[in-house]
């Protein structure tokens, strides 16, 4: 079987996307795009309230419509117990790796990587030495609407945990290089910092 890599789009606007395809405007997304096989998703309810996307990637993730899931909250699904896309190739006998999909459970086993997306962080990540990475990654993207600030000694374990696994010269550019717009904009630039997160 080959190696497949799936990548989940939230929010995407299609008809945006495709007309700055064609403008020329996206060269590196467009070889991707024309290199992969593109589905694009349609909501299997029609309230409102159960568009959230917490709740559409569940149902694409377990095969299931909202009206038999049910899930509803974002941290719902882990705790479901339904079998995704994920649990089942990993029960087939698949390796799996799960990076930051929406309300999706855990897995934790050698044929296993999982890293819970940022609002399912009582999630565990694994393997277990991933965990300062999560925590860390989680308190940056909930800092907005949740108040939750970084200590010194989880700043000093982050950094550790770049040391030991890679982290690119460039990565270290583009944070100094946001952090400083962030002093000298006389605009808020801060909500760039999610581009950051990518490079991480």
């Amino acid at each position: 079987m080959p190696k497949i890599l799936m990548l989940e789009f939230n929010e995407i606007c299609p008809p945006l996307l495709n007309r700055w395809m064609a403008e020329g405007k996206l060269p590196h997304f467009s070889a991707l795009y024309n290199s992969s096989q593109i589905f694009t998703s349609i909501a299997d309810v029609s309230d409102p309230d159960c568009l959230e996307p917490w709740i559409q990637w569940y149902s694409i993730h377990t095969g299931l419509p909202y009206d038999e899931h049910r899930i509803f909250y974002l941290t719902d699904g882990p705790k479901a117990g339904h079998a995704d896309i994920w649990r089942r190739l990993h029960d087939a006998g698949k390796t799996v790796m799960n990076c930051g999909s929406m309300n999706a459970g855990p897995l934790a086993d050698d044929r296993a990587f999982y890293l819970p997306d940022p609002w399912c962080s009582n999630e565990p990540a694994f393997p277990a030495e991933v965990e300062i990475f999560k925590n860390v990654m989680a308190k940056l993207v909930q800092e907005n609407t949740r108040g939750v600030a970084l200590g010194v000694g989880e700043v000093l374990a982050f950094l550790a945990f770049f040391i030991r696994h890679g982290l690119a010269t460039a990565t270290i550019w583009a944070i100094l290089k946001q952090l400083t717009s962030e002093r000298l904009s006389r605009s808020d630039v801060k909500w760039r910092r999610v581009a950051l997160a990518d490079r991480l």
